[in-house]
């Protein structure tokens, strides 16, 4: 898409990760596989970091519910990704569709993993 000045318009990482601008295979195996990875991995390594740091079960629960917030705001963005970019791929179509079905299949995770653990710790709201 162009801009006003005749130029090409700029997009920001997650509006083209999210519109699935770099591709079906860099979206999927890059962001998808890889980054998620990465993202658990220091989940992981905050939550043990939290426990020694000794916080009152409220800060705890604050600090969970924004880092759940922000994992799925890049889970978001990488699953519509790999589901438009499913739509533009050039290649076979059984691995555009198997990438639709992970898109369906990761959103469902998405929503039962980071729902699930928040209903668990037992507050009334």
């Amino acid at each position: 898409m162009k801009d006003q000045s005749g130029g090409m318009e700029k997009k920001a990482f997650f509006r083209k990760l999210r519109e699935g601008d770099f591709g079906l295979a860099e979206t999927y195996w890059l962001y998808g596989v890889v980054g998620g990875l990465l993202i658990r991995i220091l989940k992981v390594a905050l939550a043990v970091l939290l426990v020694y740091m000794d916080l009152p079960a409220s800060a705890l629960y604050a600090v969970a519910v924004i880092a759940m917030a922000m994992i799925v705001f890049y889970m978001a963005n990488v699953l519509l990704g790999v589901w438009r970019a499913s739509f533009i791929y050039a290649g076979p179509k059984a691995w555009a569709v198997l990438a639709r079905v992970a898109a369906v299949l990761g959103f469902i995770s998405v929503a039962m993993f980071s729902v699930y653990p928040i209903l668990s710790l037992g507050f009334e709201f």
